[in-house]
């Protein structure tokens, strides 16, 4: 169930209301598309927080650290939006305390947020990205999300199988655990590793973490092979393949935000463990013969130099 600790207790029973209703229709049937009752739990949600925004009591302690009041308001759209899509697989996510508690500077965050903006010229993603959630539960979040009406002009689209999401079929169980581990590296000002806050969910132990992404359509240094980019002094950081799932497929679910890649490929991190040559990537593909896109994640051998393939280096 989504993180009941991101509401206060006088407004979350509206939603654990809501959230039982919902989960009594999913059980009897297999088809999580059908009887899930989407529309009431995110209504009950939205509801509660709006009503907690009002009186200044939604959880989100530990924002108080950024001045500027849009930029927080921007922090809390990210942790709210966060829980309602890992919120698709059962899953909860962290809140800003417990990521304040881990050592995320949320200070530098927002003077970096901030940076990016004037920079770029185009808001910054921020991306709160579950690390070790399982391939599995990424296609189940991908099929609800496609399914779901109530994002309205669902970008989301069907291509035979692949709901919203395709992962190559190279990319097995086992390639996929050492694609999935949390980054360590940080930009952050006097911390050595970068923070993360782990959160143990039935057989699962979720790393969560928090940087930020470029909102640009796309990526910088374009022609540039992940081989080369690591042979930069310093190397260059890229994303995570978790961060990389969850920046793209919450701008589908915000319904605001532009899709990035629409038309450009963004190498991802391979760890430094990860034995084979072939380097993720991720792009959006348009099927042919149905209206909406899919997400998709690729592998390319780590010296390929495609015009069309960057990077996207996250700051935090």
């Amino acid at each position: 169930m989504p993180n009941p600790n991101i509401l206060p207790s006088q407004i979350h029973a509206a939603a654990q209301d809501a959230w039982e209703r919902a989960q009594s229709k999913q059980k009897a049937s297999s088809d999580i598309s059908q009887d899930f009752d989407a529309t009431a739990l995110f209504g009950a949600l939205d509801t509660a927080v709006n009503e907690a925004q009002k009186q200044g009591t939604a959880g989100f302690g530990g924002l108080e650290q950024i001045d500027n009041l849009e930029i927080q308001y921007s922090f809390e759209q990210a942790f709210l939006f966060s829980e309602r899509l890992v919120g698709y697989a059962g899953f909860s996510a962290p809140t800003p305390e417990q990521m304040l508690s881990a050592g995320v500077n949320f200070h530098y965050l927002a003077e970096q947020f901030e940076r990016m903006e004037q920079e770029d010229g185009i808001t910054p993603h921020i991306v709160l990205a579950p690390h070790g959630l399982g391939k599995e539960n990424w296609l189940t979040i991908a099929k609800a999300m496609t399914l779901d009406k109530t994002i309205q002009d669902n970008p989301l689209g069907i291509d035979h199988k692949d709901y919203g999401l395709h992962i190559d079929n190279i990319i097995d169980n086992n390639t996929w655990r050492y694609l999935n581990q949390a980054p360590t590296s940080t930009t952050t000002p006097g911390l050595s590793t970068l923070p993360t806050h782990q959160i143990k969910d039935g057989d699962k132990t979720i790393t969560w973490t928090l940087r930020l992404l470029s909102g640009t359509e796309e990526p910088a240094h374009l022609g540039m092979s992940y081989e080369q980019s690591q042979q930069q002094s310093p190397p260059l950081e890229h994303q995570t393949v978790a961060e990389a799932l969850t920046d793209n497929l919450l701008a589908a679910l915000r319904n605001n935000t532009p899709l990035i890649d629409r038309h450009h490929d963004s190498w991802c991190w391979r760890p430094a463990n990860v034995i084979s040559n072939s380097t993720p990537i991720i792009t959006w593909d348009t099927p042919a013969f149905t209206r909406g896109h899919v997400l998709a994640l690729y592998v390319l051998p780590a010296g390929y130099s495609g015009n069309d393939t960057g990077t996207r280096s996250p700051v935090g």
